[in-house]
């Protein structure tokens, strides 16, 4: 069989298995790329994501609290550090989430704050 056209050289049998090889080649190499690419769209997804959700940086915060806020008084949350919840949570070091519950307006953040300080 004689074969014309550009694929003339591909129709011989002696050709065809390099062909293969070096499509294969090509396939291996998009594959990989295209690995890349999805593993860069996951990290971005995951960047915006936290965008979305509105994590900052938990010390620009502090500053924008207390910015917002009358100067914090010792005694509006020394009595906290006499706690005996709060002292066996500082003391065990089981655990690094302190959970303090209040509605609004009752000085959490100013007693965070406080014991960030």
């Amino acid at each position: 069989m004689v074969a014309s056209g550009p694929h003339r050289l591909f129709a011989k049998p002696k050709i065809r298995p390099i062909y293969t090889r070096v499509g294969t080649c090509i396939l291996e190499q998009v594959g990989g790329a295209a690995d890349a690419l999805l593993a860069l769209e996951d990290r971005l997804a995951i960047e915006q994501c936290l965008r979305d959700l509105g994590i900052t940086d938990p010390r620009y915060e502090k500053d924008r609290i207390q910015a917002g806020k009358d100067k914090l008084l010792k005694d509006c949350y020394a009595w906290i550090l006499d706690d005996p919840d709060f002292r066996c949570w500082r003391d065990s070091g089981d655990s690094k989430l302190l959970w303090i519950k209040g509605d609004p307006g009752k000085g959490k953040a100013m007693i965070m704050i406080a014991l960030a300080e």
